[in-house]
């Protein structure tokens, strides 16, 4: 019997009827231009509700749009349980309004193979949204039947940043995948730090220097700033991605919630960026 994760925000954080989702995607993908990038490896993509992050999201699409991957792999933060390591769920398959999407399996069991950890928890997955956003952005870019491998992500520790993107280094080294990092930025209620602490944060993630970016999240970190969600996510993507020799790294968009639906609602702000990691 096959295993199926049911949409959890499909109607709030994205619409549930297939003719208005696809009118939403199609939109936003027309307005964001396809820079040519030929060889692609990662991206990143935040994974707030479409009406606020999505213009962003499809930025980064764009580029993906009419290639073809085997598998996507999609690495989210866990808002909603907090676990040490990450989780890869059961499942066979997720569901969203655009059809069910297969989970890799194969590359699961390869994992396994590469950690004593427990991986397969379902708890993590349930309600999460940073994994479900992305699958139909990528149900309507890809030209191709791919799977996913629904990676969350629970204390993202240094050293668990380093393990999983040395395990996806391990398994994924000559396979034809797509690493997808889900984050947000600066999560608050001040306009102004939301919009210098997403610069700085960009500017550190376009150096690509992993070391660097890690050290400045610590910092960060140290001093309770909210800088991003997903630093986890992103950070294991560039390391793989380098470690893969996909070493150059392109901003596609950076904004904010205010910025994006011109007013503020409750003073309470959330940055987005969006990036393409790839070779050439």
């Amino acid at each position: 019997m096959t295993k199926i994760r049911k949409s959890a925000v499909a109607g709030s954080f994205y619409p549930s009827n297939v003719r208005a989702l696809n009118k939403i995607i199609d939109g936003m993908l027309k307005n964001a231009e396809n820079m040519g990038f030929v060889e692609i490896r990662g991206l990143i993509s935040p994974h707030a509700g479409y009406i606020y992050s999505g213009p962003t999201a499809a930025k980064a699409y764009k580029q993906i749009e009419g290639m073809s991957y085997k598998t996507v792999i999609i690495i989210g933060p866990s808002h909603n349980v907090y676990f040490n390591g990450i989780s890869v769920g059961s499942f066979d398959a997720f569901m969203t309004p655009l059809g069910n999407v297969k989970v890799d399996k194969d590359f699961i069991n390869e994992m396994k193979k590469f950690t004593s950890d427990k991986i397969d928890s379902d708890m993590p997955q349930i309600q999460e949204h940073s994994i479900e956003v992305q699958i139909p952005f990528l149900q309507k870019t890809l030209n191709s039947d791919f799977k996913i491998v629904p990676i969350i992500m629970g204390n993202q520790s240094q050293k668990n940043i380093y393990d999983l993107a040395m395990l996806l280094y391990e398994i994924g080294t000559d396979k034809d995948l797509l690493i997808v990092s889900s984050s947000d930025l600066y999560h608050g209620y001040n306009y102004d730090e939301c919009v210098k602490e997403g610069n700085e944060f960009v500017k550190q993630i376009l150096t690509f220097d992993t070391d660097t970016i890690s050290k400045y999240v610590e910092d960060k970190e140290f001093t309770h700033m909210p800088i991003a969600c997903g630093t986890g996510p992103i950070i294991s993507n560039l390391i793989a991605c380098k470690m893969w020799d996909y070493k150059r790294i392109k901003l596609m968009d950076f904004t904010n919630s205010v910025d994006v639906i011109k007013q503020n609602p409750g003073g309470y702000v959330v940055g987005y960026s969006s990036f393409v990691i790839y070779r050439k």
